[in-house]
């Protein structure tokens, strides 16, 4: 190329970069002369743009229309008279709006925040990104945990109902795996909501037959739609198997859906705290020029056996535990409902092994010395010969053999210890103290699932 051709050629790529850049910085100073900085404090004409914004999205769309009218009168006064005037940052306002649409409605879904950098949600008429399913799918799509607990007992933990889309196959691959379960815990206590479907397909596993679940009124759009189990489900049902509902005041919105549609309908039994009592169903309503976005109530179920929803009141348990307990208590309440209805009988000695490890989890017998001095001393084996002890040593009872060597015992009830150097808290063998009339130890038994293993006989102190 000559000289002269490429000196022009550069120039006029210059010029375009140039170009493109002004175009660019136009485009900024637009965009910030509509949208306010969150950097920048908001000026009263912001303030009467954004409450117009956000009053007219809950007029036109709240689940309660007198209720968005209220709201939107509340808005307008609160700013006539001032009440917002020292929000001057967006967080700060937005917070403002959402705590006097909250105080005004009682409802828990209502929220009105900046837009976030990276968007969690989908907005109402958009599909969700290829990014934001990534994302979703570093947390397993909220599938926590699968656990397999003795007594063929299944634990799931779920902590969001995602898209059955983008999530059915985790679902039904988790609930595939407790095919072999005789009952069921799911844990919901740190569930906040999610998909309507995904709550669907969940309790498809746990019908035999089509059963509607709820109504959803639409109230902009004057429409009711059911929703029905499906019996279109990958791999085993479920049905017919004791399901256990953990629950606590933070489990909320979808989640307490499926709680409060299952207790309804008889198919589970729910354990721990009363629920948040969210129930609405809610869009995403973004205004990208003034930078902020709505969460806005649209719709509220109807429960066909209730005829009502859980909103205000929350999801109550058949059986009150704290959050902290709720597992522990469900988990015993299975292995007695399973060895009472099983007629086999080594399942039934099985499951009587595991009760006192679950009711020592829920009521922790505290050693003091007091109790353990009553089974402190020196045991003669049954062959006559040997001698064992028990001492109390920090704090802990001491199980010391023939040969010196020691194990701690972790109390299980007042008279019954298991091993600890077992690591195992069922305990393959564990002692149980007997005691006369009087109160006083005359020997401990050695047990295991079976029975009687061998007797220690007190000798004396």
């Amino acid at each position: 190329m000559p000289l002269d051709e490429l000196k022009n050629s550069l120039t006029g790529r210059r010029m375009r970069v140039i170009f493109i850049c002004l175009m660019l910085v136009c485009a900024y100073l637009v965009w910030n002369s509509v949208t306010p900085s969150r950097a920048d404090p908001l000026t009263d004409q912001d303030r009467a743009e954004m409450i117009d914004s956000v009053a007219s999205v809950f007029v036109d769309r709240y689940v309660y229309p007198e209720m968005g009218m209220q709201m939107d009168s509340m808005l307008k006064s609160n700013l006539a008279n001032g009440v917002y005037d020292n929000d001057s940052s967006l967080s700060d306002f937005t917070q403002s709006i959402s705590d006097d649409l909250r105080e005004l409605s009682n409802d828990l879904h209502i929220r009105v925040n900046p837009i976030p950098e990276n968007r969690f949600y989908v907005v109402e008429g958009q599909k969700i990104t290829e990014e934001q399913i990534f994302l979703k799918s570093l947390e397993n799509f909220g599938w926590g945990k699968l656990e397999w607990l003795p007594g063929a007992v299944g634990y799931i933990k779920i902590d969001k109902f995602e898209d059955v889309a983008y999530a059915g196959k985790i679902a039904e691959a988790a609930l595939s795996f407790m095919a072999n379960s005789h009952a069921i815990i799911i844990d919901l206590r740190d569930h906040h909501g999610g998909h309507e479907n995904m709550q669907r397909l969940v309790a498809s596993y746990f019908f035999n037959e089509p059963t509607q679940l709820s109504s959803l009124y639409w109230t902009y759009l004057d429409s009711l739609d059911e929703a029905w189990t499906s019996t279109d489900i990958s791999g085993s049902s479920l049905a017919g198997k004791d399901l256990y509902i953990l629950v606590s005041n933070q489990t909320a919105s979808g989640a307490e859906a499926f709680a409060y549609n299952m207790k309804h309908q008889g198919n589970a039994t729910i354990v721990g705290e009363k629920t948040a009592g969210a129930a609405h169903w809610s869009d995403w309503y973004e205004f990208p020029k003034l930078g902020l976005v709505a969460h806005v109530p649209v719709a509220r179920p109807i429960n066909p056996v209730t005829q009502t929803s859980w909103e205000g009141t929350g999801v109550i348990p058949d059986i009150l535990a704290p959050a902290g307990k709720a597992f522990d208590k469900a988990y015993l309440e299975a292995v007695l409902n399973l060895e009472t209805k099983s007629a086999d009988k080594r399942i039934k000695r099985f499951l009587n092994w595991l009760v006192p490890t679950v009711e020592a989890r829920l009521n922790p017998v505290h050693l003091d010395k007091g109790l353990a001095s009553k089974y402190t001393g020196n045991y003669l084996y049954s062959d006559g010969e040997k001698q064992c002890s028990i001492r109390y040593e920090s704090g802990n009872l001491v199980y010391i053999n023939s040969i010196g060597e020691k194990s701690n015992l972790i109390p299980m009830t007042e008279d019954l210890f298991r091993f600890e150097e077992e690591h195992d808290e069922y305990g393959e063998i564990r002692i149980k103290f007997v005691l006369d009339e009087s109160g006083a130890v005359t020997e401990f038994h050695l047990i295991d699932i079976i029975g009687l293993m061998d007797k220690r006989t007190w000798i004396n102190n």
